[in-house]
């Protein structure tokens, strides 16, 4: 296992974590990181790729326009699933190259990660390295995924073609290349070898640049919210210590203590307001991407499990790990989301607990405030119209077993 920082030595700011490095490095490859250097560039990616992922939109579009009829099953299926991670990806790229999405990720970096904020309490520091092992795990656990994917996505191909007879010489008439990723070109590349091996090296660049902006991106937003929880924590652990304020012989707080709650108090008022800033923040930058992201995992759950459906071992090698790491970055992400929004859903209770019955005036004023302002649930949502969480995951997933028993029945029909 990779050695963990110790988040209390060696550590002067944000950028000098380890899985804040690796975030980083993995970013830059679409541009994607919000803190630059003073360096100035003639040409930046962020608004180069979205260029790049329209071109490869179209000709993939293209291709299965001229395609339909003529191309086998598998191929016609896995050239939808491309179709649908590319305009994924073109979705992320067109909001990486905007102003509002590097406001919002150097916030992230400057203001709302715990490192700024560990020093509030004894338990902000304890969250604090809670929230950092957690982060420098899940970093490494979704890269590893990354690689992963990238590797099996372009390598099953080079498996399947050299099993086939593909590389032979000669090779036999009725084999073509198999390719990651289909596109239409004004060359051959399927029967081709210098044509293969452009098509094949263009494949693992796109492939890059794809797991940069499906994989590597949704790490970064899903870090976001681990350290919004931590927030949340931080703020509920202020709460309790109110409960642990003794009472004097009239069952009232003296007049010291309700100086000191009204202090917790405040502050605790100003961290809950900047949690729900951030978050509305966020869902009103990236809802529209999560939007499209639950979309994408709705079809092509379908499609995917149409195709591992013929259980053969070209499908299943084809689909079957793409299946997997698609299934599970729906739960793992969905899962991460719903840890704000179900801690969130705790803080009222929380508020109300707190002994205000022995608190002065002004005291309970201040909880009346907080206890109102807290049922506005740290929630994200896309584009105001669907709580994202554990609920939608599972209404994705039944809808694309539902769908693929439909389209199951109807290709075994016809």
């Amino acid at each position: 296992m990779l050695a963990l920082d110790d988040p209390l030595q060696n550590v002067d700011n944000v950028e000098d974590f380890k899985y804040v490095k690796w975030l980083r490095n993995h970013l830059k490859t679409v541009d994607a990181w919000p803190v630059y250097s003073k360096s100035k560039r003639k040409i930046q990616k962020r608004y180069v790729l979205p260029i790049f992922s329209a071109a490869c939109f179209i000709s993939q579009t293209v291709y299965l326009k001229n395609g339909i009829g003529t191309l086998s099953f598998v191929v016609l299926v896995h050239s939808y699933i491309c179709f649908l991670i590319n305009g994924s990806c073109l979705c992320r790229g067109i909001l990486i190259a905007t102003e509002r999405c590097k406001r919002l990720a150097t916030c992230y970096l400057k203001t709302v990660h715990l490192f700024h904020h560990k020093n509030r309490s004894e338990h902000a520091m304890k969250i604090h390295v809670i929230v950092h092992r957690l982060s420098h795990y899940y970093t490494i656990y979704l890269i590893s995924l990354v690689f992963v994917g990238m590797v099996l996505f372009n390598f099953m191909p080079i498996y399947n073609n050299i099993n086939s007879g593909a590389f032979k010489s000669p090779r036999p008439e009725s084999v073509t290349f198999q390719h990651a990723m289909y596109l239409a070109l004004p060359f051959d590349y399927t029967t081709n070898i210098k044509g293969y091996f452009v098509v094949f090296i263009l494949n693992w660049y796109i492939s890059l640049v794809t797991t940069s902006h499906f994989c590597t991106f949704d790490l970064f937003i899903s870090l976001m919210i681990i350290h919004l929880w931590g927030h949340i924590k931080i703020l509920m652990c202020s709460l309790e210590d109110i409960e642990g304020f003794v009472l004097g012989g009239s069952f009232k707080f003296t007049i010291e203590q309700n100086r000191k709650i009204n202090s917790i108090l405040q502050e605790c008022i100003r961290h809950h307001q900047f949690t729900i800033d951030f978050t509305n923040e966020m869902s009103s930058t990236f809802g529209l991407v999560i939007l499209f992201y639950y979309f994408f995992y709705q079809v092509s759950g379908c499609l995917l499990l149409l195709a591992c459906s013929q259980m053969d071992i070209e499908s299943l090698s084809r689909f079957g790990p793409m299946t997997f790491i698609l299934f599970q970055q729906l739960i793992q992400l969905s899962i991460v989301f719903e840890l704000i929004s179900s801690l969130s859903e705790n803080l009222p209770n929380a508020v109300y607990n707190v002994p205000w019955e022995s608190m002065d005036k002004n005291n309970r004023k201040m909880i009346q405030v907080l206890l109102l302002q807290s049922q506005k649930l740290t929630r994200f949502k896309a584009t105001s119209m669907m709580n994202v969480g554990v609920q939608a995951m599972a209404t994705i997933l039944k809808t694309s077993v539902s769908y693929f028993i439909m389209l199951r029945t109807m290709y075994q029909e016809h």
